[in-house]
C-alpha cells in the first residue's frame, strides 16, 4: 500500500473493498506476467533439455549485482546459471516492490527461486522462506557484521542472508562549499556532525536559495528520515516507535522540519513529493549544497549528462543534528531470501554463499558503494587505502538507528508515513497528526492481537 488513507471504513469489511483489492491484485500480476512470465516458461523448458540448473532471482538491475551474477555463472558454467528478473530501482518504488514480491511468493509456486528483499520485510514474508539454518556453518555466519545478521533471523528461523548494508548520510557539494573562506575548516565541522543552524548559515554564505533536501513523500523513506530527525534523545527508542508518538520531543522535531519547509523556506516544498531518485536529481540539478541520501544513491541514479561533473564534487558527512546530540543514521540494506517453493534450493544456497565471499562483497562496494558485510574488509588496510570512505562507513555503523523488526511493521509504517506527511505539508497540526497516528496504530495492534 503506497498511501495510507485516513478513513475509518478501513476497519470495516465490505464486498466492494474485497472486489477492489482483487482487481488491484490482478492488475499487479498482469504487470508481473508481462515483465517476465513468458521468459520463465521458455527457460524452464530449456533447462530440462540442457541439464543446467537455472536459478531465477528477482532483484534490482545494478551494475554491481550483474557482475556478481556473471562471475558466478562463469565459475559454474555448464552446471548452474543464474538469471536476473529485473525489479528496476526506479520503475518500482520500495513499497511497490514489497507488494509485488509478497504476492509473487504467495502465488508463483517456485517460478522465482531467490528474492532480493528490503531487510525490514523479513518478518512479513518469513513464513514463505526456506529455513537456511542447516545450510550455513557457525564460522560462515560469524564472519558477517552483527547489524546485517540481526535482520536475517525471525522467530528463531534463519529466513534470509544479507546481501549488503546501506545507511543514511548527508551529501554535500565541495565545489559550492569551497567558495567560503577557510572551507577546509568547514569540511572538518561537517565530518563531526553539523548543527542545523550552522548548515543554514553556510547555505546563506554561498547564496543558495535552499539549504537542504530529503525524502518527504508519503512512503517508507519518510519514516527513515523521521527516525534521523528524532535522533538519539533519551526519551525515545526505535523499538518503541509505534507506542510513543505523542512524545513532546517527537512533535517538536517534526515542527522544526515543518517550519524549515513552510516558514523559513530553507527546504523546498518539492521534498514532499520526493523519493530517493527524485530528491537526488533535484539536489544536483538545482545546486542544493546539502542533501540526505543512502550511501548507494549516487551510483544507482542516472542523471542528465550536463550535471554529471557535479557528482565528482560530492562529499559525504554525518546527517545534521539538533542541539548537542550526536548524528544518527537509519540502517537499511537488502537481503536474499530463498523461496520455500524453489526446486533448486541447493544451487540457490551456493549462489548466496558466493555473494557472501570477499570477492563478491568487494565488487558490490567498488561498483555500487553497497556496504560490505564481512568484518575483515573493514580491517583490510590496503583495501581501505584504495577506498578511504570505508573508514567513514565503519564509524557510522556504530551510530545507527534501526526500524522495529516486527511482522506488522510495513502496515504500521504506512500509517505513520501518512500522518508525518500530513503534518509536514501543513494539512494537519503536528500534535493532532501524531495523536491520530497513535490511535490508528493502536487500533491495528488491537485487531492483530485478537
Amino acid at each position: 500500500m503506497d498511501k495510507y488513507k485516513h478513513d475509518q471504513s478501513q476497519f470495516i469489511s465490505s464486498p466492494f473493498k474485497k472486489w477492489r483489492w482483487i482487481i488491484y491484485i490482478l492488475i499487479a500480476f498482469s504487470i508481473l506476467i508481462s515483465l517476465f512470465f513468458p521468459t520463465l516458461l521458455f527457460n524452464n523448458a530449456l533447462q530440462k533439455s540442457s541439464g543446467v540448473k537455472k536459478i531465477y532471482i528477482a532483484a534490482n538491475n545494478s551494475a554491481a549485482f550483474n557482475e556478481i551474477i556473471r562471475e558466478f555463472n562463469k565459475k559454474n558454467k555448464g552446471e548452474i546459471e543464474v538469471e536476473l528478473v529485473v525489479f528496476d530501482y526506479e520503475k518500482f518504488s520500495t513499497n511497490k516492490k514489497k507488494e509485488l514480491i509478497t504476492r509473487t511468493m504467495r502465488s508463483m509456486n517456485g517460478k522465482i527461486d531467490i528474492f532480493s528483499i528490503d531487510q525490514i520485510w523479513v518478518p512479513r514474508i518469513a513464513k514463505r522462506a526456506e529455513n537456511l539454518s542447516g545450510y550455513f556453518t557457525d564460522d560462515e555466519l560469524s564472519n558477517l557484521l552483527k547489524p546485517a545478521m540481526e535482520t536475517c533471523i525471525y522467530n528463531g528461523k534463519l529466513c534470509s542472508m544479507p546481501l549488503f548494508l546501506d545507511i543514511g548520510i548527508m551529501y554535500y557539494r565541495k565545489d559550492l562549499i569551497s567558495r567560503i573562506p577557510n572551507y577546509k575548516k568547514i569540511e572538518k565541522s561537517l565530518s563531526e556532525g553539523i548543527k542545523w543552524e550552522k548548515l543554514i548559515e553556510l547555505s546563506q554564505k554561498i547564496h543558495s536559495k535552499y539549504a537542504y533536501v530529503f525524502q518527504g513523500k508519503n512512503y517508507e523513506g519518510l519514516v527513515c528520515n523521521f527516525l534521523e530527525f528524532i535522533g538519539e534523545h533519551q526519551n525515545f527508542k526505535s523499538k518503541n516507535l509505534f507506542s510513543s508518538l505523542n512524545n513532546n520531543k517527537i512533535i517538536s522535531r517534526i515542527n522544526l522540519i515543518k517550519n524549515m519547509i513552510n516558514r523559513s523556506k530553507k527546504i523546498p516544498k518539492e521534498v514532499l513529493n520526493f523519493e530517493e531518485a527524485s530528491s537526488f536529481r533535484y539536489a544536483i540539478k538545482n545546486d542544493i549544497p546539502f542533501f540526505r541520501g543512502w550511501s548507494t544513491i549516487y551510483k544507482l541514479v542516472k542523471i542528465h549528462d550536463k550535471d554529471s561533473t557535479k557528482i565528482d564534487s560530492l562529499g559525504i558527512a554525518p546527517l545534521p543534528v539538533f542541539g548537542n546530540e550526536g548524528p544518527v543514521s537509519t540502517i537499511g540494506g537488502w537481503n536474499l531470501m530463498i523461496s520455500k517453493y524453489s526446486n533448486v534450493k541447493k544451487e540457490a544456497v551456493k549462489f548466496l554463499k558466493f555473494t557472501m565471499s570477499v570477492k563478491a562483497q568487494k565488487i558490490l562496494y567498488s561498483k555500487g558503494e553497497f556496504l560490505p558485510l564481512i568484518k575483515g574488509i573493514y580491517k583490510d588496510s590496503s583495501y581501505i587505502y584504495q577506498h578511504p570512505r570505508i573508514k567513514f562507513y565503519a564509524a557510522k555503523l556504530k551510530t545507527i538507528v534501526r526500524r522495529p523488526f516486527i511482522k506488522d511493521y510495513t502496515r504500521l509504517s504506512d500509517i505513520l508515513a501518512f500522518y508525518i506527511h500530513s503534518a509536514l505539508s501543513n494539512q494537519l497540526n503536528t500534535k493532532y497528526a501524531m495523536s491520530e497516528a497513535q490511535k490508528d496504530i493502536d487500533k491495528i495492534k488491537k485487531i492483530e492481537s485478537k
